[in-house]
């Protein structure tokens, strides 16, 4: 539990375009109840044509900050954020994307929480999707979370939940504790890589923050059709085969990579055997993923690890909590 029952409270967004999706997002955010000790919305808009005209009158009355920064990495905005817009440096920073909608509770809740459990923890909840009925059936398995949603039900289940890029939220001392988000992993890197959320929280989970589920604090996702369309199903199974495989590259200590090696050996011998069975479609999305496994030997050979996400703490060296 915090001591101090005052704790700056920020909501960010790092909105691409959309500007229909953020008007809606901001008149929920009007309509929520905040605690007394919040601080303002950021909303930083990464796309010049999408920019909102909102008067200094309008952001100033509902604690709003809107700014454009021209960057498509959208890591290294939020942690522009983190080190530029929000200086309490016990700040409690709720992260959300441009595409949802959430309760009116939804940031009084995780303050809540977050003054409840202290900041040996990092909070998270769940996301409600409505599918659309005309979507291709041999294709469910296949589909994101985000296309899918995931329940507090299914949350609960997991000792060691990963929680949504979003919805979830971290102290502004964990942020720098970890050294921040890694870049190399985000929507719009120059290295088509992924996950930044998911690794921001392993870097997170690995110096020994805890993650901690709040319950019936889920956000809604204003879902695009797109997501649903095989072609795009694919080119995701691809992306997280290349994300995956550069993580596992960077953080393997063994001997020539091992490691990598024999996962990427794995993967060859199940698309053949799912060829071999007659599951084509099963295969065809294996083999996209394995794809893009093996593409991410080329990127590290060019790279190299320069700021490995478990190498990569403050001061270059791990420090666990006690």
């Amino acid at each position: 539990m915090l001591q101090n029952k005052t704790l700056p409270t920020y909501l960010l967004m790092i909105s691409y375009g959309r500007p229909n999706h953020v008007l809606g997002i901001i008149e929920n955010y009007k309509s929520s109840i905040k605690p007394e000790s919040f601080s303002k919305f950021l909303i930083i808009e990464n796309t010049p044509s999408q920019q909102l005209h909102l008067t200094q009158e309008f952001l100033i009355k509902n604690d709003i900050y809107y700014e454009y920064i021209s960057n498509s990495n959208k890591a290294s905005l939020i942690n522009f954020c983190f080190k530029n817009r929000i200086p309490e440096e016990e700040a409690l920073v709720i992260l959300i994307d441009n595409d949802i909608l959430f309760k009116k509770d939804f940031i009084l809740n995780y303050y809540n929480e977050a003054i409840d459990k202290g900041n040996k923890y990092y909070f998270g909840g769940a996301l409600e999707v409505k599918v659309p009925n005309d979507i291709e059936e041999p294709l469910i398995p296949y589909l994101s979370i985000s296309a899918l949603g995931k329940s507090d039900n299914a949350f609960i289940k997991q000792k060691n939940p990963m929680f949504l890029g979003c919805n979830y939220c971290v102290f502004k001392s964990q942020w720098k504790y970890v050294n921040g988000l890694d870049e190399r992993f985000s929507a719009g890197s120059k290295n088509g890589l992924g996950a930044d959320e998911s690794v921001f929280q392993k870097k997170l989970k690995y110096v020994g923050f805890k993650p901690y589920f709040v319950k019936n604090n889920e956000v809604q996702h204003l879902i695009d059709t797109e997501l649903y369309k095989k072609e795009n199903v694919l080119k995701r199974f691809k992306n997280n085969g290349f994300t995956h495989g550069f993580q596992t590259l960077i953080t393997s200590q063994k001997f020539l990579k091992a490691d990598y090696l024999k996962r990427l050996f794995y993967l060859f011998k199940r698309v053949l055997l799912l060829r071999f069975q007659g599951d084509y479609l099963d295969s065809n999305f294996k083999y996209y993923y394995f794809l893009g496994f093996l593409k991410a030997s080329y990127l590290y050979l060019k790279i190299g690890n320069n700021g490995s996400y478990l190498k990569g703490l403050i001061n270059d060296s791990v420090i666990y909590l006690k």
